[in-house]
């Protein structure tokens, strides 16, 4: 009994980390080519960019440290109310911190951003 429940945690642990490889390498390499280019982004958009990803890349592995972290809850007996509070705030944080993050990549797409004139002959 011991040994199979070891294995559905270990199954749980390791669905969650697979789940979020897809959007962890992709934060990665956009971070990595961020920073790469960020000499050449106008104004603070490079760095704006590079915060963002650096808040998403963070935000995805404490979700995965979260996921870890409640198998041990679980295993420690937490009642069904508790791991429901527990993930509920967790939720709520790991949410918030993903808005800052997607927020702060608007941010850079629009201090890129520079104001078109209008067009000659054209009245103000």
């Amino acid at each position: 009994m011991r040994t199979e429940r070891a294995m559905g945690v270990f199954g749980y642990v390791v669905g969650q980390v697979a789940s979020h490889l897809p959007t962890l390498l992709v934060l990665l390499v956009g971070l990595i080519l961020v920073g790469t280019a960020r000499g050449r982004l106008p104004g603070r958009s490079g760095t704006l960019a590079l915060a963002g990803m650096g808040v998403l890349v963070l935000g995805d592995l404490l979700s995965i440290g979260w996921a870890v972290l409640f198998t041990q809850l679980v295993r420690q007996d937490w009642t069904a109310r508790e791991l429901g509070l527990a993930g509920s705030g967790v939720g709520v944080l790991l949410s918030l911190w993903h808005a800052t993050g997607l927020g702060l990549l608007v941010a850079a797409v629009l201090a890129g951003r520079r104001a078109v004139p209008p067009p000659a002959g054209q009245p103000h």
